[in-house]
């Protein structure tokens, strides 16, 4: 049985490892050898900077501040921005904002 809060790790083929060492940012990018392991919290980020999210807006708690932490230096290198909000209402509010502007927008929460 998994205890609660504990990281999940998704198992990849070497050659998507390869396809996804390829496609990223350097500074993204993971060493791989073989076959890799992600975490829960950092495929989200990756398959959101993936798919072109520059807007993120979250409150911070467990995960939404880990994953805030892992794309801030994408973002950051994109051009993109990043909001710590006061709550997860408002940063909800945010990202329906960004995204009415024709940004792709991103939040997450607990």
């Amino acid at each position: 049985m998994q205890a609660p809060h504990q990281a999940r790790a998704l198992q990849i083929d070497a050659a998507t490892a390869t396809a996804m060492q390829a496609s990223l940012d350097t500074h993204l990018a993971y060493v791989i050898t073989g076959d890799a392991t992600v975490d829960d919290t950092s495929a989200a980020g990756l398959g959101a900077l993936k798919g072109g999210v520059l807007f993120v807006a979250a409150y911070p708690i467990t995960p939404a501040t880990e994953l805030l932490e892992y794309m801030a230096p994408a973002l950051t290198k994109r051009g993109g921005q990043r909001v710590q909000a006061e709550d997860e209402l408002a940063s909800i509010g945010m990202v329906i904002g960004a995204a009415w502007n024709g940004a792709r927008a991103f939040t997450s929460t607990s």
